[in-house]
């Protein structure tokens, strides 16, 4: 695998990874739009566009034309809105590389945004929001950003309400492209059966048209947490989906990794603290499992788990217990490598593909430019220790961080907080 990066002359970052025996090609636009960027009053507008991508170009104005040349050429055309990122992109036989620029190209230049077509999208976003809200395993994750972050951009669920995709208009899309979908606030990534010398004029020539201009950086978060807060989304369910949720630190604090390790340890896979506690010892949960998420400002470790609707403030109150003593004990030795090679052994297996690398390789670029390479990384996980991570336990841990959302057949709050005090 060669990886090489490259500024074009317009000023759009590109990254090429070459595997020589790949027959496919990958390629991802990214683009410095996502949910972050908006505001309270336009949340939903990056997911909205990237849907209106899909309904006419210049090149291509008829929607079903659009949507159909890259499977014509026995590929897979797609895009995702995330907090950071609007990435779109194309997966094809290598030797239809040029079809697959030309449509990525158009659909970030030449959006057309016909109100007839934006008008029946509404529809479809707001079905894609009744089926979050139909989806109670999902919701407590979708509501974590309005507990963690109310009234700033990051708190943002990607989708929107209703009420504002109904209010949107071909006018405040364009406003938003043009602000935002510009040469320098861009970054191709391409991976797969391609060699750099023949791909970079081919790059050169098909996104000439992108409209120049600067990245427009997002508003950086204001954390501001005093107290414990506990939202409860009351839902008749035989379940009741939580989701207990820290204040963490971003992307680049030297402490990332041993907070890694530490989530790898406490609720990753079968042989967790939680899964052992929670599912195998009590049997109080299907699925159960911690995580981090980190962005350039700010980050979070939460714990994910749908309980048994009658006893969720018993699993809770082990779950902050297990917490708890991550705080004062040191992991064993088996605990912390099998941790650490979970992490790096997932790591490979999520970079095995032109897909994964074009996708891997783009966010890390726009989102988080000069950060580790992957070898780098494993380095840095190898090296975390288990005072280390007992620390970043200690930094985390704390009752007035705590942040518990909670989508169930639950009223009082009351109830939940008692569970939670240490």
């Amino acid at each position: 695998m060669k990886v090489t990066r490259q500024t074009l002359k317009n000023g759009i970052r590109t990254i090429i990874i070459e595997l020589p025996d790949s027959e496919v090609v990958s390629t991802s636009v990214f683009v410095g739009a996502g949910g972050r960027y908006e505001t309270p009053e336009t949340f939903g507008i990056s997911h909205f566009l990237e849907h209106m991508a899909f309904k006419g170009t210049k090149k291509y104005p008829v929607p079903q034309i659009l949507n159909g040349i890259i499977e014509s050429v026995g590929g897979i055309h797609n895009a995702e809105t995330e907090t950071d990122y609007t990435r779109f992109y194309n997966i094809v036989p290598k030797e239809k590389i040029s079809t697959s620029l030309d449509v990525l190209s158009d659909q970030v230049s030449n959006l057309l945004l016909p109100k007839k077509e934006m008008d029946k999208e509404r529809g479809v976003i707001t079905e894609e929001i009744n089926m979050i809200y139909d989806s109670p395993m999902e919701l407590p994750l979708f509501k974590l950003g309005g507990v963690l972050w109310p009234g700033q951009p990051m708190s943002s669920d990607l989708l929107g309400t209703k009420e504002i995709i109904n209010r949107l208009q071909p006018r405040d899309l364009r406003s938003y492209m043009d602000t935002y979908y510009k040469t320098e606030n861009l970054v191709l990534s391409v991976a797969g059966g391609i060699k750099t010398e023949e791909i970079l004029p081919k790059l050169e020539k098909t996104f000439s048209k992108v409209s120049q201009g600067r990245k427009k950086q997002p508003e950086k978060v204001i954390e501001k947490q005093k107290e414990r807060k506990i939202k409860i989304f009351f839902k008749d369910t035989d379940q009741a989906h939580t989701v207990l949720a820290y204040r963490a630190f971003p992307y680049f604090d030297k402490r990332k990794y041993a907070l890694d390790v530490f989530s790898a340890i406490f609720g990753t896979g079968l042989g967790s603290v939680l899964h052992h506690e929670i599912r195998e010892k009590r049997g109080l949960a299907y699925y159960v499992y911690s995580l981090n998420s980190f962005a350039t400002d700010c980050g979070i470790f939460f714990v994910h788990a749908g309980f048994n609707r009658d006893k969720a403030e018993e699993a809770l109150k082990i779950v902050k217990e297990e917490l708890n003593k991550a705080k004062k004990k040191v992991f064993s030795s088996e605990q912390i490598n099998r941790g650490k090679e979970l992490i790096k052994g997932g790591f490979k297996i999520k970079l095995e593909g032109a897909e994964s690398l074009s996708s891997w390789y783009g966010r890390k670029e726009l989102v988080f430019p000069g950060s580790p390479e992957p070898e780098e990384i494993s380095r840095f996980i190898d090296a975390v220790t288990p005072d280390d991570i007992k620390s970043v336990a200690n930094d985390i841990i704390h009752d007035d961080l705590e942040n518990l959302v909670i989508v169930g057949p639950h009223k009082d709050k009351n109830r939940f907080e008692k569970a939670l005090k240490s």
